[in-house]
């Protein structure tokens, strides 16, 4: 049984082998192909492993021999003629068009194989003229300026730490009999800054939080565009 299915893989092989013509280049290249024409300059034929594709053409005088599926051969003189590249013939319109997709990768989009980053997806999808897709494009830009907002909690913080070592500062004070500590500013003067300093905290605190929530807001809106992009484009 192995004979008999090896038998069968050598007899496959050797048609297959058999029913190609093959191109002999001078500077050495095979090409397997079904030649379909040869003429006085050029020799036109389809890959052998892609016969329902395009039509090549090759120049003549970048060829040595063609050796056919049945064995027989022709030999070609090597002229003094430049040697041309391998170009199609006519308009290849077997290639998929062009995808205008705009494809989601994390923080990332592809569009035209190109990666875009998040103000260039936000371009095309303004030059789209939706009112829908622009609105969630503009919403989405605006939210996302809130990034810069954790600069904020800095200068905050620093305020804060300020305002609150101030009013914890004490003076030694001298009763008559001895000396004890009390606080520089006045009870009503130390709540104020207290709460000022407090009100700093939240702020340095409250920065980075809104600038994420924001930011992964401005995130879904875009990827929305998208998604409603995709749909009508």
């Amino acid at each position: 049984m192995k004979k008999i299915l090896f038998l069968s893989f050598l007899i496959f092989i050797t048609k297959i082998s058999l029913s190609q013509d093959t191109i002999f280049k001078n500077n050495g290249d095979k090409i397997r192909a079904k030649v379909m024409e040869i003429n006085t300059e050029e020799i036109k034929y389809k890959r052998f492993d892609f016969p329902d594709g395009p039509l090549y053409i090759e120049n003549k005088a970048a060829v040595t021999m063609i050796k056919y599926a049945n064995g027989n051969k022709d030999y070609f003189v090597k002229t003094e003629q430049p040697e041309r590249t391998t170009r199609f013939a006519g308009t290849v319109n077997y290639a998929p068009p062009e995808n205008s997709k705009i494809e989601i990768l994390g923080g990332r989009y592809m569009y035209k194989a190109n990666a875009l980053n998040f103000y260039e997806v936000q371009d095309v999808l303004m030059k789209t003229k939706d009112k829908k897709i622009m609105g969630l494009s503009t919403l989405a830009k605006k939210q996302n300026n809130a990034r810069f907002l954790p600069f904020g909690s800095i200068p905050s913080g620093i305020i804060g730490l300020l305002l609150f070592n101030v009013a914890e500062q004490k003076r030694s004070v001298y009763s008559g009999y001895s000396y004890s500590t009390a606080y520089v500013l006045s009870s009503a003067e130390r709540t104020k800054y207290l709460t000022i300093a407090a009100l700093c905290g939240v702020v340095a605190i409250a920065c980075p939080i809104t600038a994420g929530v924001l930011k992964h807001s401005s995130r879904l809106k875009t990827n929305e565009a998208v998604r409603l992009y995709n749909e009508k484009y």
